[in-house]
């Protein structure tokens, strides 16, 4: 697992750090409690970073501690396996076939498809943050019918898939500065609410790509 700094959140409740064996490998998520802590069961925000951020920094960056304080939701932020940086990209497609495919999802990046980024691809994450869903939900008072997704760039598409694999489990999606829904193999068991958040001041999936 990687090296990884934990500054104080920008919120008054509490950041847990805590390893779990997923696949045979050790890798980490973050929890954050909100204070005060929730009396019956809270709602829970999987949140999950982007290439530039490691959990903690996520975490500041979004914002979402202090609204967790105020609103009484917990916030959960699996890791990647790999190094914070271009290399920290969460596994989007599915498989080679699907990682190898033409998609907009990337044109902000000015390439064609998730294996010009050296992205990987398989399903090792989304096994693991759905590992992460479940070790959180079997020790904390979740009301499971309010698991939320969300995501940063990268995070935001992984984000993405796991509505679409597992729209049993999660309520609606919100990502943030990244390409369009382009995510394939989607379930349409039922509709799921579902927001992205795009600007006009980064350069990476700019607002005219929403148009």
């Amino acid at each position: 697992s990687p090296s990884v700094t934990f500054p104080s959140p920008e919120g008054a409740g509490r950041f847990e750090e805590t390893k779990i064996n997923v696949g045979g490998i050790k890798r980490t998520y973050g929890l954050y409690v909100p204070d005060p802590a929730p009396s019956g069961a809270a709602p829970l925000v999987v949140l999950l970073h982007g290439p530039s951020n490691d959990i903690a920094s996520a975490l500041s960056y979004s914002g979402l501690a202090p609204a967790a304080d105020e609103q009484g939701f917990l916030i959960v932020l699996p890791q990647t396996s790999r190094k914070t940086g271009t290399a920290a990209q969460w596994s989007v497609a599915h498989d080679r076939k699907e990682n190898n495919a033409k998609t907009d999802a990337v044109l902000g990046l000015g390439v064609d498809t998730f294996a010009e980024l050296n992205w990987p691809f398989g399903n090792a994450d989304a096994d693991f943050i759905m590992a992460v869903v479940d070790a959180v939900t079997a020790t904390r008072k979740v009301n499971e019918e309010m698991i939320f997704a969300t995501g940063l760039q990268n995070g935001g598409l992984m984000a993405a898939r796991m509505i679409c694999d597992y729209p049993d489990r999660f309520a609606a999606l919100g990502e943030m500065a990244f390409g369009p829904v382009m995510v394939k193999g989607c379930s349409y068991a039922r509709p799921i609410a579902a927001v992205s958040v795009l600007t006009d001041g980064q350069r990476t999936y700019p607002l005219t790509l929403a148009q």
